[in-house]
């Protein structure tokens, strides 16, 4: 199982690191440079209060299926008819909540950008769905490929109206990515349905409520993440004295986070069935638990440390309007990557045992205390305020689930805390080091050599050995 985790992982990161990145810096960042800081700011308030209603849009099916498919394979074809003429239902349900929403809250007018944000919301739900049948089927290296589909459509097209039109707007954008999910979903469905005769019978109403009632816990764990992850894009716009423009400073600095949660979520996707499936093995279960832990350990903090140190330099490069300020809050931004990539190792772990009633208490008081800080800190420091509550929130999150899982799973978890320090310790030294060479030498051959450093300084500390490597570059090899 640890062999087919790194063989996996390799795959999936080397998908990403090709097709992601282009997305986002070549499309994403070019949009808000093109539409400035305030238009996209709106658009990015709209798309946070639709995220605030995802509990009805995905009611934890996709978690729900992945497992279920993921301990036993037969269940595919029990459930996966009436899983989605239920997700279809709650899509219809989503959209008309999200539009009633945004006229009570005073965004009426752009309702016509509302209603095809929440669509592509349901298409992207839809997409996780389908692939969670293909990724708890074993089929990793095909929902690998479906992960950056919809992307590669996007760079084409989008890409191709940056180009064209001279006044590029955000509907352009927002309808681009339509048809870019819309031709996803459809390829994964004609994938799903034609290697594995998936049939789509007619659901009663006795189905449809014990199918919510099985899936209404992870409903609830998706829909408290949504509040304490999302919530701060709405508060911002409408608690911050210019907020538009705040929202779209911030916006601009979570979409680097953003792009940086798209590996940790790799991590989830890949460990969420295999967690399942070792449910009866603690030993295997352990040992992939520590060797997914170290990863993202190495991951985030070689990442978050490097990137905060050249925080400002690296806004800078990618828009226009950015200063100091924007750095600032970036800088915040990218810290709690740590938090948020370990969140996804061990609250993956705690989702596979289906036992949400713990996490789920847990996910509330880090929403309360997520709102409660945004409405301190917003009013009088704007973006950097919502920076600051999201670094401390995620910071939160990470510790407690870290200690309920060593706890729980009896993870020995205090026995690699001096190596995961001597990371952290050197990694910090070796930026801020290359950060006062920016004087002598370009900035970005400065941060490459800090990142190359984490690289270097995550094996010989031995929390990525060079087995686990090996089994990187050559997926047939066992690591030891």
């Amino acid at each position: 199982m640890r062999r087919q985790f790194l063989a996996n992982l390799s795959f999936l990161v080397l998908l990403n690191l090709i097709i992601k990145p282009v997305y986002i810096f070549g499309i994403e960042v070019s949009v808000q440079n093109a539409v400035g800081a305030e238009v996209y700011g709106l658009f990015f308030t709209l798309l946070n209060s639709a995220y605030l209603f995802q509990i009805v849009n995905d009611f934890g099916i996709q978690i729900y299926h992945n497992r279920q498919v993921a301990s036993d394979r037969s269940e595919l074809q029990r459930l996966f008819g009436g899983l989605l003429q239920l997700k279809l239902i709650l899509a219809g349900i989503f959209v008309l909540l999200v539009l009633a929403f945004t006229f009570i809250a005073g965004y009426g007018a752009w309702w016509h950008l509302t209603l095809p944000i929440v669509v592509n919301l349901a298409l992207v739900s839809l997409i996780l769905y389908l692939r969670s049948g293909i990724s708890g089927l074993g089929h990793y290296r095909t929902d690998s490929l479906l992960s950056v589909m919809d992307k590669l459509f996007m760079i084409l097209v989008c890409g191709a109206l940056l180009l064209t039109l001279p006044d590029f707007e955000i509907t352009h954008f927002i309808y681009a990515q339509m048809g870019s999910l819309l031709v996803t979903a459809l390829i994964a469905f004609i994938i799903l349905r034609s290697r594995h005769a998936v049939r789509i019978t007619r659901i009663g109403r006795q189905q449809i409520v014990a199918l919510v009632r099985a899936a209404g816990p992870y409903a609830l764990a998706v829909f408290l993440m949504s509040i304490y992850t999302r919530v701060d894009g709405v508060m911002i716009e409408q608690l911050a004295p210019d907020g538009q423009y705040q929202a779209g400073l911030y916006a601009a600095g979570y979409r680097l986070l953003d792009a940086a949660n798209m590996f940790a979520f790799l991590f989830a996707v890949l460990l969420l069935p295999m967690f399942s499936r070792l449910m009866n093995d603690r030993v295997a279960l352990l040992r992939l638990l520590g060797q997914g832990f170290r990863l993202m350990w190495c991951v985030t903090v070689g990442v978050g440390v490097v990137c905060y140190f050249f925080r400002i330099p690296v806004m800078e490069l990618l828009y226009a309007e950015a200063d100091r300020e924007w750095g600032a809050v970036f800088g915040l931004l990218i810290l709690s990557f740590i938090g948020v990539g370990l969140m996804y190792v061990f609250g993956t772990l705690v989702t596979a045992t289906g036992n949400l009633r713990r996490l789920n208490q847990f996910y509330l008081c880090f929403a309360l205390f997520n709102i409660a800080c945004n409405f301190i800190l917003i009013p009088r420091f704007g973006a950097w305020g919502a920076a600051m509550a999201t670094l401390t929130t995620q910071s939160l999150v990470a510790v407690v689930l870290v200690a309920y899982v060593s706890t729980s799973f009896q993870w020995s978890f205090h026995r690699q805390v001096l190596r995961l320090l001597l990371f952290a310790g050197g990694v910090t030294g070796m930026a801020f080091l290359t950060r006062m060479l920016v004087s002598h030498v370009p900035w970005i051959a400065c941060m490459v050599l800090a990142l190359l450093f984490a690289l270097a300084w995550a094996l010989i500390t031995r929390l990525v050995s060079i087995d686990e490597v090996r089994g990187l570059l050559r997926p047939g090899q066992t690591p030891h």
